[in-house]
């Protein structure tokens, strides 16, 4: 298992790897191939075998925040060695094992370099936004706007409503009326949706509040947010990065979902409470109705 500061290192590294060029993201998808690096792989051997120079591979390593080539190195190496990186090859021979193994640990590690990230006091600042604020909205598209879904729901368990949007003329309508009375929370893996950017900067010009939930921290939706929060995910060339950052968003909005009912737990866990017993009770009418 990596030490916690190595893992919050892998961690900004995923979200720093958003903030290289394509030459320079080629790169470091080589170098994330266990294979391609061991302890005695020099930083020639690896500029020989890219037909790179070895001042733009020690570049890479300090815009991903190391020193250079050699903590570069290291902090891959412990990342591999560890049980927190499996890389699934593509073939057609994996066997069902290899497969959840390969899934559980990509879960398991992307859940733990989240938490490494996640930061109290701006969860904090998130929960009394939501409880303050006279309007709630959440924004998402594509795979993202089931998440929205599921947190307006929870969040009308607790009696606090919101409304959610994934359409692009919708939501540009809705920023319009807004004001500083009202809360933004917008999903976004790449952060940079032009349209969804496009609705986000209306409401920044009527003041209101954004929180935005990215795996890019060089992205449109990170430079307009009052708040971020980060879930970070490197690109496997199989599985994608998708998938497992919505898992870490659903992590994300869960813990903030839980803070809430502990920021104030008479009223919201009596709502809670109260819509627990109103659905028990229409479900049976329904069964009842229906003779089921």
């Amino acid at each position: 298992m990596m030490i916690e500061d190595e893992l919050k290192k892998i961690a900004k590294l995923k979200l720093l790897v958003n903030t290289l060029n394509r030459t320079e993201i080629v790169i470091i998808n080589w170098l994330f191939i266990p294979k391609n690096l061991t302890e005695n792989t020099s930083i020639k051997e690896i500029a020989d075998t890219l037909n790179i120079s070895k001042s733009l591979i020690v570049k890479i390593a300090k815009k991903l925040g190391c020193s250079g080539f050699k903590e570069l190195k290291k902090l891959l190496l412990n990342y591999f060695k560890s049980n927190d990186y499996l890389q699934l090859n593509l073939t057609e021979g994996n066997s069902f094992n290899n497969i959840v193994k390969n899934i559980e640990v990509n879960l398991i590690t992307s859940i733990k370099e989240t938490i490494s990230l996640i930061n109290e006091e701006k969860i904090s600042q998130v929960v009394k936004l939501i409880l303050e604020k006279e309007k709630i909205l959440l924004f998402g598209v594509g795979g993202s706007y089931p998440i929205c879904l599921d947190f307006n729901h929870k969040l009308l368990r607790l009696g606090i409503y919101s409304e959610t949007y994934n359409d692009f003329h919708l939501m540009s309508v809705a920023s319009t009326h807004l004001s500083s009375n009202s809360l933004i929370i917008v999903i976004s893996t790449s952060g940079n949706s032009l349209e969804l950017i496009s609705s986000i900067e209306i409401a920044k010009k009527n003041k209101s509040t954004i929180i935005g939930i990215t795996s890019n921290i060089n992205s449109k939706l990170q430079k307009l947010s009052d708040l971020v929060l980060y879930s970070p995910v490197f690109k496997d060339p199989l599985q994608g990065h998708n998938g497992l950052a919505r898992i870490c968003q659903l992590f994300i909005l869960d813990i903030i979902y839980l803070m809430l009912v502990q920021y104030n737990p008479s009223v919201l866990l009596r709502n809670l409470n109260h819509t627990i017993e109103s659905n028990s009770v229409t479900h049976k009418q329904y069964m009842n109705k229906n003779n089921i």
